[in-house]
């Protein structure tokens, strides 16, 4: 028996090995097995050499034509089973299906583009530069520009910087069909700056010496090159393993110089006009242009955090009330009961909501138990639901404890049970003077739905961050922090009215 057990123990490694051998030489998920299609699009100086032949390209050299080729090699695709398939810069930026594997073509990595397609790991670092026509005079620091007509080519970042972070005084020209319109703008002067990637513009004045005023700096952008795949391609991982081989062992440095021959260190970089610390902050967070622009895109955010305020609070209500009642419950009978409704008031009054949004969330994710909504909004819900819960259960039993004994025993005296002095005495008065507490837990509740974004629902803070992402300005967490205090003002006025009708009463009372 022993030696079976042992045999069958060395099966098991062994086939345990061959798995995971298999998995690691398993074939890249491409469209066609053994082949891959890499699209490209012309003009692209220095990246993709060639002439255009219908859907395809003749006799292709370059900088990413060469970085195909070594990625299809990492891949174990051989040269001879790349294909080439031209696909225009304007489409590849679009969801869906994509006739091509990946595709190469100075794509600049985005948030916002990452939520409609997917990219590799970065394979080219490129700031933005700045081609100036001829005559136009040299700029020395970024406010140089706004003075001068700029241009640039549609959806890329060099069009995005113009817009939202120079803002020149005159309208930039946009170039839709191609970089050769830009570039032939500036040659005839019709454009005094260009900003496009640097490795572009720098490859085209050397195929054009004379033509321009010369690659006369750069802005920095950190930006990356990332190769262009179909949202949740599965070839992802693989493209991304293959580029981080080939920049680890040096590939890619040597394409860049053998392609381009340049050193971005030796383009000066362009600085903008150093704000004050305050000038800074105002700018940042109190941008007027920003700040309306970023409206209405939190605003259809802020409406989740309306509907998860509504829901939870009437969920809260009730909640609250049952587990405050089960906690005053009479009697040794009650007395698991009793301890239940300690033990979650203390546990979740003690957690951070932080923790507990995560712990719902791990729940409906992995399916633990069979729970699973299916909807981050609703795991939003239920954990503001169990937090607040807990919260406000105490704020009902302080109510409840509030009422003199003598009022429950003249009920029972009248012949009313334990449920129906509790139903027509002392809840009306309990939930009557705990309405300003309650409402001020409920000013708390409405401040942490922001929290959800944690999760990925896309509410306001949410929002907020995506435009700060996309436009370089924080203006838009200032636009979520004004919603909030529009709805909170009002609830805080009126709890304030109420704790004064309560005092007048009392005084009354009194007297």
């Amino acid at each position: 028996m022993r030696r079976i057990a042992l045999a069958a123990a060395a099966l098991a490694v062994c086939a345990t090995t061959a798995v995971a051998a298999s998995a690691q030489t398993a074939a890249p998920p491409t469209k066609q097995a053994g082949k891959l299609v890499v699209g490209f699009d012309l003009p692209a100086p220095a990246f993709w050499n060639g002439r255009a032949s219908g859907n395809t390209i003749k006799h292709p050299t370059g900088f990413e034509h060469s970085l195909s080729l070594d990625i299809a090699k990492q891949l174990g695709i051989s040269a001879a089973n790349v294909q080439f398939l031209r696909a225009p810069f304007s489409t590849i930026l679009l969801g869906g299906k994509k006739p091509y594997d990946f595709a190469l073509e100075e794509t600049t990595i985005t948030p916002a583009r990452a939520r409609v397609i997917s990219f590799s790991s970065s394979y080219f670092s490129a700031n933005q530069g700045v081609l100036i026509a001829k005559g136009t005079p040299k700029p020395t620091k970024i406010s140089d520009l706004k003075s001068l007509q700029t241009c640039a080519q549609a959806s890329t970042t060099g069009l995005d910087w113009i817009q939202h972070k120079l803002r020149p005084a005159k309208k930039p020209h946009v170039y839709s069909a191609s970089s050769t319109a830009a570039f032939d703008a500036v040659q005839a002067g019709t454009c005094q700056a260009l900003i496009l990637d640097v490795p572009i513009i720098v490859s085209q004045a050397k195929k054009k010496p004379g033509a321009y005023g010369g690659v006369v700096a750069q802005i920095n952008t950190h930006e990356g090159y990332g190769a262009v795949m179909a949202k949740n391609s599965p070839l992802k991982p693989y493209v991304s393993k293959a580029i981080n081989a080939l920049s680890k062992n040096a590939t890619i440095g040597k394409l860049i110089f053998r392609w381009f021959g340049y050193y971005p260190y030796k383009i000066p970089v362009l600085k903008s006009r150093r704000r004050s610390g305050v000038g800074q902050l105002l700018h940042t967070f109190f941008s007027p242009l920003d700040f309306l622009r970023a409206v209405p895109q939190v605003w259809s955010g802020f409406q989740f955090n309306i509907k998860m305020m509504v829901v939870a609070e009437a969920l809260v209500l009730v909640l609250a009330l049952l587990v405050a009642i089960v906690r005053g419950l009479p009697g040794r009978a009650a007395l698991p009961f009793r301890a239940i409704a300690i033990v979650y008031t203390d546990v979740f009054r003690g957690t951070p909501l932080v923790l507990v949004l995560f712990m719902v969330l791990s729940f409906s994710t992995l399916n633990i138990l069979g729970l699973s909504s299916g909807s981050l909004f609703t795991d939003g819900v239920i954990a503001l639901t169990i937090v607040y819960t807990a919260y406000v259960t105490e704020v009902y039993r302080a109510g409840i404890e509030s009422v003199h004994p003598s009022q429950r025993m003249a009920a029972r005296s009248l012949g009313l049970n334990y449920a129906q002095a509790l139903r027509f005495v002392v809840l009306p008065q309990a939930i009557r003077r705990v309405v300003p507490p309650l409402l001020n837990d409920f000013i708390g509740l409405q401040k942490d739905t922001a929290l959800v974004t944690i999760i990925g629902v896309t509410e306001a803070v949410a929002q907020a961050n995506f435009y700060s992402t996309d436009y370089f300005n924080a203006s838009g967490l200032t636009v979520a922090a004004v919603f909030f205090i529009i709805l909170t003002i009002p609830l805080a006025r009126f709890t304030d009215h109420l704790i004064k009708e309560r005092e007048k009463r009392e005084r009354a009372q009194l007297v």
